[in-house]
């Protein structure tokens, strides 16, 4: 597990999108002596900063140039839960959900390969 640290999302530009019924957010996350936060964190702190459900919001993308302090990334805020689902693709929906260990697995063990 991670060490928790201080992390300050700043908001760059805000646009409504009246059309997809969402916000389109632009977003800088400082995190000094730290690496690029888990799209999880980030999504905890932006849903408490722009004050909305963090199930109506999707992380598009988090990116940090090598050996810089802050990550810039791009969110969408719906204002309805069935407006993301039928607009948003599922492997970013997956993306942003918390990792699960699968059933029989820890962490760090890998899938027995078959017998030859």
């Amino acid at each position: 597990m991670r060490n928790s640290f201080e992390m300050e999302i700043e908001i760059v530009q805000d646009r409504e999108n009246p059309l997809l019924e969402r916000r389109e957010v632009e977003f800088r996350v400082s995190h000094p002596n730290a690496p690029t936060p888990r799209r999880v964190e980030v999504l905890d702190v932006l849903s408490k900063k722009l004050g909305v459900d963090p199930n109506l919001i999707v992380i598009r993308k988090i990116s940090t140039l090598h050996g810089r302090t802050y990550s810039s990334g791009l969110a969408h805020v719906y204002r309805r839960l069935e407006t993301l689902l039928s607009i948003e693709p599922k492997y970013l929906l997956e993306r942003g959900k918390p990792k699960e260990k699968k059933e029989g697995q820890t962490s760090g063990t890998q899938k027995e390969k078959p017998s030859k």
